[in-house]
């Protein structure tokens, strides 16, 4: 009988022992997964962050060929629905390109984030961050022949697009259509450093300063689009 109550305990104690210790272990688990996620929690809200700026990217990409489609009359009208998802979205009135003095204002289509704001200006998408700035696609600018080709896309209509969540749609259709001619161009923008870097890439020498782009060709031949946009 007492053989068969020793036995009982030491079971007893045996299964307490084997409860205690799944108990630890889960407690070391969840401690270790807690503090790594304390750790990485960082990285994984930049990894969002960088999720959000890709998007952002093919949107202004979608963006400037929905553009594209209607400067070149393929389309007389053409919508583009913007998705929004923690970011804002707005229209800017920047760039200022002055062609022998007389001024047109550009305006550019901007989504930001946290740490990021990505800009669609004059057919180039810009990034820009708290460390640099880049512009991450080339406008449809040439420089050949000492003439420099270059279209204006200005936005008529264009106000502020919307934050946070939901859906956008934005509506482009051409409005008006001219050329204008000129030799001294100056280009008023806060991406001026990336605009200064794509002109010099292009072969012109500008002179620049932290807003503004100055440079003088032989010849520029300039079509300016008017589109409106609702």
């Amino acid at each position: 009988m007492k053989n068969r109550m020793k036995k009982r305990e030491k079971s007893s104690k045996r299964a307490a022992s084997e409860v205690l210790g799944s108990l630890l272990v889960v407690a070391v688990i969840t401690t270790t997964a807690a503090l790594l996620y304390t750790i990485s929690y960082p990285v994984i809200g930049q990894s969002e962050e960088s999720v959000k700026a890709r998007k952002a990217y093919f949107d202004l990409m979608n963006i400037r060929e929905t553009l594209e489609r209607v400067r070149f009359m393929v389309e007389t009208n053409s919508t583009y629905n913007l998705y929004l998802s923690g970011s804002t979205a707005y229209f800017r009135n920047e760039p200022i390109v002055y062609v022998d003095g007389t001024p047109y204002q550009v305006s550019s289509i901007v989504i930001s984030g946290k740490g990021w704001t990505l800009y669609y200006e004059n057919g180039a998408i810009i990034e820009r961050t708290t460390n640099y700035m880049k512009m991450l696609s080339f406008p449809g600018i040439y420089y050949t022949g000492n003439t420099l080709t270059m279209p204006l896309i200005v936005f008529v209509g264009g106000d502020k697009i919307g934050g946070g969540t939901g859906k956008v749609s934005l509506n482009f259709g051409i409005s008006r259509v001219f050329r204008v001619v000129g030799t001294d161009i100056r280009i008023e923008s806060s991406n001026a450093e990336a605009w200064c870097r794509f002109f010099q890439e292009i072969g012109i020498s500008p002179t620049c300063t932290s807003r503004n782009v100055t440079f003088t060709v032989p010849n520029a031949s300039i079509a300016v689009y008017e589109i409106s946009v609702k």
